[in-house]
């Protein structure tokens, strides 16, 4: 896996650093505090005994513990990087952290004393030498040791976990994209159906053909609004189907009844943007503009505990063979399961009944024509909208 330790480090950039910076100083600090507060409270120097001397002191001996730790984490951090891009066996790699940790530690306390010493000739009124330092220091390897086995673990973790970070921020690009991809599909698909729709009755019936250009104007500032949102109050998005179902009650006039039975707990849940327009559009499709009698589309939505299931169902004659072959045959309802595929994952259902099969399910002759779209998803509800009007209503 040689991409993984040759290409990483170069595109952390400079705020990498700049954050191991932040953590040694912050840990200086902490550290000059700890310090402080033992020494008043062993009565060794209490805090009415400081002066400018002791928090220099304090401060001196903070910063150069965890500068030092934190520049020398940089070459360590390189080998550790190194190392990933090989194949190398545990026992071996274990002797040379080992062999490596030793070279660290002694680096470490060599150069530790070393800045000790000089401050200490600056500033202290009986400087120690930086043998004597070495002495004092060499009786703490047992925790260095330990310092440098947390900084190699954490490097091992930095460079494993961030390819799956990367992985995962792509992913979630990626489905962002298909997203937008899908829900710019169903745009031109449904202004294509309603200009269609229009063009009919341009020459046939202008007055109403200029009744339906004015509920498209209505509907399209609607859509637009949006602003490209994924996902929508169940409020917003029965406001939009209503617009489209006045153009098709224009239409269609006397052979067209839609009856809702929404329930009032759910007009703030949360749905994906335009979801029941495409059932809708395939109710009149398959169902009303194939008969030449009047027929009724209805919608429902309604909890389950903690699903929304939403349902378009009509009484035109259906399809011929299986349902599931209505998936294959346009963009509407492909597009809507897609769709939703991308949003919830495989927490989510999405069915086709005709309903004959459905009243047999029940126990009822099958007298029934018609079919019955279904969805249902995980129930989340839309924090900013708190009102619950009714949701009953039959438009003729």
């Amino acid at each position: 896996m040689p991409a993984l330790g040759e290409s990483l480090l170069p595109q952390t950039g400079g705020r990498l650093w700049l954050s191991v910076i932040g953590f040694g100083t912050f840990c200086a600090v902490v550290h000059a505090g700890l310090v402080g507060v033992s020494d008043h409270v062993s009565q060794v120097n209490t805090f009415d005994q400081w002066t400018k001397d002791t928090v220099f002191e304090l401060l001196s001996d903070g910063f150069i513990t965890w500068y030092l730790w934190t520049f020398l984490s940089l070459p360590v951090f390189h080998m550790v990087r190194v190392l990933i891009g090989r194949r190398i066996s545990a026992p071996v790699l274990f002797l040379f952290h080992v062999a490596a940790g030793s070279v660290f530690i002694a680096i470490y306390v060599t150069l530790m004393a070393l800045v000790f010493a000089i401050r200490d000739q600056l500033v202290a009124d009986m400087p120690l030498t930086w043998i004597e330092y070495m002495r004092v220091l060499s009786a703490l390897l047992v925790y260095f040791f330990a310092v440098y086995l947390g900084i190699i673990a954490a490097c091992y973790a930095f460079l494993y976990y961030r390819p799956a970070l990367k992985a995962s921020q792509l992913e979630s690009r990626l489905t962002r994209a298909k997203l937008q991809a899908l829900q710019m599909q169903l745009h031109p698909h449904f202004l294509f159906n309603a200009l269609n729709s229009i063009s009919v009755l341009v020459h046939r019936d202008p007055d109403t053909a200029d009744r339906m250009i004015s509920r498209l104007s209505d509907l399209l500032r609607l859509t637009l609004s949006s602003d490209g949102r994924q996902t929508v109050p169940l409020r917003q998005e029965l406001e939009i189907l209503d617009k489209y179902m006045e153009i098709e009650l224009v239409r269609f006039q006397n052979r067209l009844r839609i009856e809702k039975d929404i329930a009032p707990d759910v007009l703030g849940a949360i749905v994906p943007s335009l979801a029941l327009q495409p059932l809708v559009e395939n109710s009149i499709k398959h169902g009303i503009a194939k008969s030449s009698t009047a027929g009724w589309i209805g919608i429902s939505a309604w909890r389950e505990g903690d699903y929304l299931t939403l349902e378009v169902s009509d009484d035109g004659p259906g399809v011929m063979g299986s349902t599931r072959e209505l998936l294959g045959r346009g963009v509407g309802l492909t597009n809507a399961k897609e769709r939703l595929q991308q949003l919830y994952g495989d927490d989510q259902l999405f069915e086709i009944e005709s309903r004959s099969e459905l009243g047999a399910k029940m126990g009822l002759p099958e007298t029934e024509t018609g079919l019955v779209v279904r969805i249902r998803i995980p129930f989340r509800e839309d924090r900013g909208d708190s009102s619950g009007r009714a949701g009953r209503s039959e438009a003729r």
